[in-house]
């Protein structure tokens, strides 16, 4: 079984030497969260309030900052998504994928 939830925050970013995305622009990050794995007795594999808690905790520390100065590598979509995957893998044992999508357009999958 999978479940998961998808939230969004905003922030601005730059890509060094990057052509056009040299420059300071900000996106409306879309993030969702799958965990997968068996139901339990209850009939819940991830209670959506606890998922919500944890997400919320990792996505506080970019919401609404220059990701260049919160991020120690160059704040692609593709190392957005590995630094929420990886601070949620401490937090959520059965994560199954993390998907980061950049505004309206491109998205990267972490799983």
């Amino acid at each position: 079984m999978k479940v998961g939830k998808t939230y969004h925050f905003d922030a601005a970013h730059y890509i060094p030497g990057h052509e056009k995305c040299g420059r300071m622009h900000g996106h409306t990050w879309r993030v969702t969260v799958t965990a997968q794995g068996f139901v339990d007795r209850s009939g819940i594999l991830l209670d959506f309030h606890t998922l919500d808690e944890k997400v919320k905790s990792v996505l506080s520390k970019l919401d609404h900052r220059c990701l260049n100065e919160v991020m120690d590598v160059p704040p692609t979509c593709e190392n957005v998504g590995w630094l929420i995957y990886y601070d949620l893998l401490r937090e959520i044992p059965n994560l199954s994928s993390v998907r980061v999508q950049e505004g309206e357009g491109g998205w990267a999958e972490n799983e």
